[in-house]
């Protein structure tokens, strides 16, 4: 009783705009770091020309079960086809390497060192850059970011291999968030818009294919994407339910699209809107009381990224993660 009164005041208070604790980090307003590879990645974001350091880092765990779907900025997962995937990749021998543009990474997996709303550049100045080298040459992290990194340890005692996940063509953190951006305002900084990682780990994932004609239709109209996940229906073949997407118009209508297992995605609801009182009152009642706001925004910047792999492509032998 005592959780399910928390979590009704922890909704009501997010209804109205009022912040609850932990949604911010804390650790995010600690002061700089005086290390002296701290200054300058700090100096570096700051004379960077690229236009991807001015998006906010947004957050996507990688494992939801541990952190919840409320912890998820984006619910990219929602617009994932798990099963063409496989069958695209199952016959090839990972793991799987690519040159990652800086402009194609739009997430990290955790908030350990930025405030919710944080740009690349404010998130940069959280680091703190402890233990990285950059006496020795060979063992700087700048040599580390310049040079392929595949199953390179990163040079800051006891760091592991960098990781990368693919939602289409947006990349997101898996491993490694803090050398990720450490590299990202280095790297920048010496490449601008052009910048990239070279030979990271990474994850390939498929967009349902009959999802994108609907997506690209969107982002061409200014339309606005939602998406939440749903395991409560069935197709025609038996095929449990994936996901809702949801495309609202500027008008406010909206359609609504369920994915299956299989890769099968039914539209489900056509050019509704609902204004009756008690339309209204069932949404206030969901948001406030049942907790729910699990309907995830996809940004129009993170929805073009991720309908663009061509960068992708290129590498993975004609594969289209985004078909």
């Amino acid at each position: 009783m005592k959780e399910r009164i928390m979590s009704f005041y922890i909704c009501l208070r997010r209804r109205f705009g009022l912040k609850c604790p932990g949604d911010e980090n804390p650790s995010a307003y600690r002061g700089q770091s005086s290390r002296k590879i701290a200054k300058d990645l700090r100096k570096y974001a700051a004379n960077s020309t690229a236009a991807v350091l001015d998006n906010k880092v947004y957050t996507v765990p990688d494992d939801l079960h541990m952190w919840g779907e409320k912890a998820d900025d984006l619910g990219l997962v929602n617009f994932i086809d798990g099963e063409r995937t496989e069958k695209l990749f199952s016959n090839l021998s990972g793991p799987f390497y690519a040159n990652i543009p800086a402009n194609s990474i739009v997430a990290l997996n955790h908030k350990g060192f930025y405030s919710k709303n944080a740009t690349w550049k404010e998130a940069v100045s959280g680091l703190t850059c402890e233990n990285w080298q950059d006496i020795d040459p060979q063992r700087s992290v700048y040599h580390y970011f310049e040079n392929p990194i595949r199953d390179r340890r990163f040079p800051a005692g006891g760091g592991g291999i960098l990781e990368l996940k693919a939602y289409g063509g947006a990349v997101v953190c898996k491993i490694g968030n803090h050398r990720l951006t450490g590299g990202m305002a280095y790297l920048t900084n010496k490449s601008g818009n052009a910048a990239a990682f070279k030979e990271v780990q990474i994850e390939p994932q498929c967009v349902f294919k009959e999802l994108v004609p609907v997506l690209r239709s969107a982002l061409e109209n200014g339309y606005t994407v939602y998406s939440k996940t749903h395991s409560t229906q069935k197709d025609d073949k038996g095929n449990a339910s994936v996901s809702i997407v949801k495309v609202v118009s500027q008008a406010g209508f909206e359609d609504r699209y369920v994915t299956y297992h299989g890769g099968n995605v039914i539209k489900d609801a056509d050019h509704i809107k609902r204004l009756s009182v008690m339309g209204v009152a069932r949404l206030l009642a969901w948001k406030l009381l049942l907790g729910g706001c699990t309907w995830k925004e996809l940004p129009k910047e993170v929805l073009e990224t991720m309908l663009d792999d061509k960068w992708l492509t290129a590498q993975f032998n004609g594969i289209h993660l985004v078909p």
